[in-house]
């Protein structure tokens, strides 16, 4: 299976093709974001950070008003910028990656996209849908480890290693899905300015979850979002071919076992990821 290593190009970097951080969107500034924030609220970060102890206001979203949300939202913010900063720190920690660190940085998005619309912080979704795939990437991480360790691990002892496998399977294979709504919420939240690099992230989540459909729509959205290398055309249409025949031996598989079944073959398989627009924490 071919790596995906696509990504809109700007002048600056015309002819190069380069992996981005595994964080695209901790900092919007960084992102040419400058108004993280409509409908006003931009001008309320500067109002200070938010006080959690009673008596100074209500805690509940639901009962803020905007000018509470704003400075909610520059505390959570604030908070995910640290958060990351341990995640990058422990990387090369002897002692190991900061695990406690990424699901806090992952929570703190979701908290943002529970009080803010893809209206007023388009971004909010793309972070949140960014530190889903970091969650699912660490999940499958941890199951490659264990299923290098079965291979060496007596008979009696195997089972419990594989119930380990199969927990991260499934949880990696679950954050990817739900990584993969938020983008979806963020590609379709109309904007003068959209980040072509949601739909890498996108693309490498339908592949790990074999969504072959959502890989190839991702794929056409990506291609079309802008100025791309010639290499990075030659990646695409590579992916392209790839993907098209995977999904077509998925649909003869289905079928066989449809026929096999003595199913219908009518039975409605849902929307594929890249169609849903549901906010799904």
């Amino acid at each position: 299976m071919a790596v995906v290593e696509l990504i809109a190009v700007p002048p600056s970097e015309r002819g190069q093709l380069k992996r981005e951080e595994p964080d695209l969107f901790s900092v919007p500034s960084q992102l040419g974001d400058s108004a993280p924030m409509r409908s006003g609220a931009l001008l309320l970060f500067a109002l200070g950070t938010v006080c959690f102890s009673a008596g100074c206001g209500t805690t509940d979203v639901k009962d803020m008003d905007a000018v509470e949300k704003a400075k909610l939202v520059k505390k959570l913010r604030e908070e995910g910028e640290y958060q990351y900063s341990l995640i990058v720190k422990s990387e090369n920690d002897p002692s190991g990656f900061n695990e406690d660190a990424l699901f806090k940085y992952a929570d703190v998005w979701k908290r943002v996209t529970e009080i803010v619309s893809p209206n007023d912080y388009p971004l909010a979704y793309a972070n949140y849908g960014a530190a889903l795939s970091m969650v699912g990437r660490h999940y499958s991480t941890l199951a490659v480890v264990f299923e290098k360790e079965i291979k060496t691990t007596p008979g009696g002892e195997q089972a419990e290693l594989q119930a380990k496998i199969d927990k991260y399977t499934a949880e990696a294979a679950k954050s990817f899905a739900r990584a993969n709504r938020q983008f979806d919420i963020y590609i379709q939240t109309p904007q003068s300015t959209l980040d072509a690099r949601v739909y890498r992230w996108a693309i490498q989540n339908a592949e790990s979850l074999k969504d072959w459909r959502g890989a190839l729509s991702y794929l056409e959205f990506f291609e079309a979002s802008g100025e791309l290398t010639a290499e990075a055309h030659k990646q695409i249409a590579q992916l392209r071919r790839e993907y098209q025949e995977n999904l077509r031996l998925t649909e003869e598989k289905e079928l066989e076992e449809e026929l096999r079944d003595g199913n219908s073959g009518t039975g409605d398989r849902g929307p594929a990821p890249h169609v849903r627009a549901e906010n799904a924490n």
